[in-house]
């Protein structure tokens, strides 16, 4: 990369050398930053645009507004679109800066040209094209990759009434367009998986539901649960609402002792007394039942898993388990423009409307790692940042810091985490002046990603906990895609079944009738319930 920099020096070394005699139109452009420098000792002479002093005003105009908007920017001007771009669009130029400064378009950026080729003529015909979070190809450091871009081409017109060239103002959204995708494909698979497992769960040929809170208030009750009581419809009542019959009957404190000490509860042939045709008549069953406690990943009980046999009419069912709960709120992705800069022993010399908003009321000319400044920073993990962590703190000493993460408490008790980076920033002739941050509010997507850690811990803990042999099978050749502890334990642990047809992962069925049970199901739709099937493993 160092030698790519240095050779598009040595390419424009030219350009920065007057020409015996040329005299640049004195203090234009005024201001303008790093970028207004270079305009101003370029010799423009040795360009197609010719001496500054005989630009156009609409030309001169239209740089005046680049190097000064806060916006990355570039005018290209004439038939040969030469560029004139300001200090944001120059770190979207990476190595082709400086030798891009009154280079074409074209010359500049030939990887992106099959793009750009179709927008200017729109643009000289005088449209306005605009683009949100557009994929092109660009190759900054010599290598093509893929940016999206939001981006805005405009026509600037000349003294005769024509478009002279283009003004672009550029967004670099790359970070914030992968973020969401990633984001959303992780949201996309979690969502996948509760709905295959949910699928399964609802589909069992067992009486099943899962009870939470102190309440034990119903959160998922299958098919089969509903028929064992007749019918009703229990989800989001609690035990003693929807099924009030069972009041005197035990089975209240029995659910009050497993959520408090932990330890699941089993009873056989137990008498329950139940209301099913709701004319107030009690009905007595004869059930087999596990009450399961559901536990989260820091040992906490959560719910209980109801898991019933009517041996009655010697029904026998598998296992309830928890299904997960409603659909989170729709995803949002904010994300904060915020932007920092300071001098080179760190004291703020700006910050945008952006980051006072995010940080409080910054001081101007005190160190953003000041005491005095009205937040803290700490590390992901609450710990107070240290100086010498701080992005801008690292800029200054010639690190480039990507992506890093951190947490801003503000006097006000606000907390948010942020992701951000920093850069160190130098004048035309390579003199370090000060570094540059930007920042960006990551905390509700931290938020969603623990969130969705958590869903998939408690499905994964329901499935584990099951108190019931259980495995999941796909296609006609019966792969299983996953089974809890308890079968692995039946068909011996030293097999390695998940990922296998069911036929290679238990080769010692064969004869027994089950596979075809299993093609079947597989080919009817229709569940199959066996009694006291035997089942012989080597």
């Amino acid at each position: 990369m160092a030698e790519m920099a240095g050779a598009a020096a040595k390419g424009v070394a030219h350009a920065f050398s007057r020409h015996p005699g040329e005299t640049a139109c004195a203090g234009f452009p005024p201001g303008g930053g790093d970028m207004g420098a270079l305009v101003r000792g370029m010799d423009w002479g040795a360009t197609p645009l010719g001496p500054v002093g005989q630009w156009p005003q609409s030309l001169r105009t239209a740089v005046s507004v680049a190097l000064y908007t806060d916006f990355p920017s570039i005018v290209l001007w004439g038939p040969e679109l030469i560029q004139i771009y300001n200090d944001g669009y120059r770190m979207l130029m990476g190595a082709k800066h400086p030798q891009g400064l009154g280079q074409g378009n074209r010359e500049c950026w030939p990887e992106a040209w099959h793009i750009n080729e179709t927008i200017y003529p729109r643009v000289f015909a005088g449209e306005t094209v605009s683009f949100k979070e557009t994929v092109y190809p660009l190759a900054p450091f010599g290598v093509v990759e893929d940016f999206y871009l939001t981006l805005s081409y405009s026509p600037v017109l000349d003294e005769s009434g024509g478009v002279g060239g283009v003004f672009v103002t550029v967004f670099d959204v790359t970070s914030e367009v992968r973020t969401r995708q990633e984001r959303d494909r992780a949201l996309a698979e979690a969502t996948a998986e509760r709905e295959r497992l949910y699928d399964v769960f609802m589909q069992a040929p067992a009486a099943i539901a899962v009870l939470e809170g102190p309440e034990h208030r119903f959160t998922v009750a299958n098919p089969l649960y509903r028929e064992l009581v007749g019918g009703r419809d229990v989800v989001g009542k609690a035990v003693a609402d929807a099924l009030p019959e069972i009041r005197g009957q035990g089975f209240m404190d029995l659910l009050d002792g497993v959520r408090r000490s932990g330890e699941a509860f089993t009873a056989s042939e137990a008498v329950v007394r139940l209301d099913r045709r709701g004319t107030g008549e009690l009905d007595s069953l004869y059930v087999d039942f596990v009450y399961q406690p559901l536990k989260d990943s820091t040992g906490a009980v959560f719910g209980i898993m109801a898991h019933a046999v009517e041996v009655t009419d010697q029904v026998e069912a598998r296992r309830r388990v928890e299904a997960l709960a409603a659909e989170r709120a729709a995803i949002l992705g904010q994300i904060a423009d915020v932007v920092v800069t300071t001098d080179v022993q760190g004291r703020i010399t700006f910050a945008n409307e952006a980051a006072r908003a995010l940080h409080g009321e910054m001081r101007l000319g005190v160190p953003i790692w000041d005491p005095s400044q009205p937040y803290r920073l700490l590390e992901p993990d609450g710990a107070e940042r240290p100086v010498e962590r701080v992005p801008l703190a690292r800029a200054l000493r010639g690190e480039r810091v990507v992506d890093d993460e951190w947490r801003v408490v503000r006097a006000d008790g606000g907390r948010v985490t942020v992701m951000g980076s920093a850069v160190p920033v130098s004048a035309a002739d390579g003199t370090p002046i000060g570094a540059a941050m930007t920042v960006r509010d990551v905390s509700e997507q931290r938020r969603l990603q623990k969130q969705l850690e958590v869903e998939r811990n408690r499905l994964a803990d329901v499935f584990r906990q099951a108190p019931a042999v259980i495995a999941v099978t796909q296609g006609p050749e019966h792969r299983i895609v996953t089974a809890n502890p308890l079968f692995r334990q039946v068909v011996g642990a030293h097999r390695a079944v998940e990922g296998l047809p069911v036929r290679q992962a238990l080769p010692d069925l064969e004869g027994q009738g089950f596979f075809e049970l299993l093609d079947g199901v597989y080919a009817s739709g229709e569940p199959f319930v066996g009694n006291e099937l035997l089942a012989r493993f080597d």
